[in-house]
């Protein structure tokens, strides 16, 4: 493991379903996590961030999002994802298992777990960050004992009775007011209304919200017009921000790369800006061990910094996504989700995944929701100043510097489509 992939092992405890007003669970259901060491957490933080991107590069090369913003947490889904795992047995649970780089070790895995869930849920901190988890069980349906307790002890995630079946616009509206709350209403709806409920058995949330300031905050009067040059050469007018900090940062020949904190400094922004004259694969994607080398060259020095502000929101079905990363089985009528109910016959209908961010000069505000339904069946040499100017596309990471967690990644296509 070299230094980089240690880093990031050490920020993923904080990882990404950002949620407002999220409580931690109460003293008689404390999440367990005695016996949490470093070595374990690191495990978990690098496989989640290898998962990360994985997943980034297949949403990025898809042909519909070459021009779209994209931006989702894979901490979120990764957690959503480990819920779904805990019930999953035999070659479905093998196949989870690879795509998220699970540790395969159940005490491993689960310790954590729960220590990142409480790292993240901290009281004391100088910026916003609330992680939570939540289960939809139909009433009438039996589910395991030891599942449902699994992942309350562990991911805190408490079981509400719904009835997707005879009421399920009553159950989607519980679900939807769930997500709402745990995000400062910045995703209201993560579920239609009008859906079919009727095979539901299951739906699994998981949601994580982050408010932070920046430690030295861009001043608005600094703020103007300045041309975005977009990946199909077109010229677009957006408002950039300006300062001069001293800041971590990189240089190689296809890649800078530079680090903003927030307010405490145990959260950062790390932006990674292609070069113009880099090859076409560089700027669309990047790939893990690219960005730890990057991460890991990073030395501090003044910069220039102009960053565009931006707002935006996603929403991502992810099943023929995950099934290209390997998850296939869980979507068949031949799933094995037996650690559930003590049966195989349920299966993955839906995994769906909603986010909204917004950069300004004061900082950065970031929510996003996983929802899975379950139905039956080489750096340069420092240099005193630098330019840093990200005016065209550029990928962006929000990372807890106490754990290595990425809790949210993107990139900016065009800062001013919303």
């Amino acid at each position: 493991m070299n230094i980089m992939q240690k880093q990031i092992a050490v920020f993923l405890i904080l990882a990404i379903l950002l949620i407002a007003g999220c409580t931690s669970p109460d003293a008689k259901h404390q999440l367990n996590d005695s016996g949490a060491t470093l070595k374990k957490v690191q495990s978990l933080v690098n496989g989640q961030n290898t998962f990360a991107f994985n997943l980034y590069g297949k949403i990025a090369d898809d042909p519909q999002n070459l021009e779209k913003n994209v931006f989702f947490s894979p901490y979120s889904i990764a957690t959503a994802l480990s819920m779904v795992y805990e019930g999953a047995r035999g070659v479905t649970a093998d196949e989870m298992q690879n795509m998220l780089y699970l540790p395969v070790d159940a005490n491993e895995r689960l310790s954590a777990t729960a220590r990142i869930y409480n790292q993240l849920n901290k009281s004391d901190k100088q910026y916003i960050l609330n992680t939570a988890n939540a289960l939809w069980t139909q009433k009438d349906y039996l589910f395991l004992d030891s599942y449902l307790s699994t992942v309350k002890n562990y991911y805190g995630g408490s079981a509400t009775n719904v009835d997707f079946v005879r009421n399920g616009s009553d159950a989607v509206r519980q679900i939807n007011s769930w997500a709402a709350q745990n995000t400062n209403n910045r995703i209201p709806q993560v579920l239609d209304e009008k859906m079919d409920t009727s095979a539901l058995r299951l739906v699994l949330t998981n949601a994580i919200y982050f408010k932070g300031k920046w430690e030295k905050e861009f001043k608005k009067e600094a703020t103007y017009p300045q041309a975005f040059y977009k990946n199909n050469g077109s010229e677009i007018q957006a408002p950039f921000m300006h300062k001069q900090e001293k800041l971590k940062y990189a240089d190689t020949n296809d890649y800078e790369i530079l680090e903003i904190p927030y307010e405490g400094k145990e959260l950062s922004m790390i932006i990674l800006l292609p070069k113009k004259d880099a090859p076409q694969e560089k700027k669309q994607a990047i790939s893990q061990s690219d960005a730890n080398e990057l991460i890991e060259g990073m030395y501090s020095t003044t910069v220039n910094v102009s960053l565009p502000k931006f707002t935006f929101r996603t929403h991502y079905d992810l099943g023929k996504t995950l099934e290209q990363l390997g998850m296939i089985l869980a979507f068949s009528d031949v799933a094995d989700f037996s650690g559930m109910d003590g049966k195989k016959d349920l299966a993955v209908s839906f995994v769906l995944h909603d986010t909204f961010v917004e950069v300004n000069e004061e900082g950065t505000e970031a929510a996003a929701v996983t929802t899975i339904g379950i139905v039956a069946t080489s750096v340069g040499p420092p240099r005193d100043v630098v330019d840093f100017v990200a005016d065209h596309p550029f990928i962006f990471i929000i990372r807890d510097n106490t754990t290595g967690a990425f809790l949210f990644m993107g990139k900016v296509n065009d800062p001013v489509l919303q």
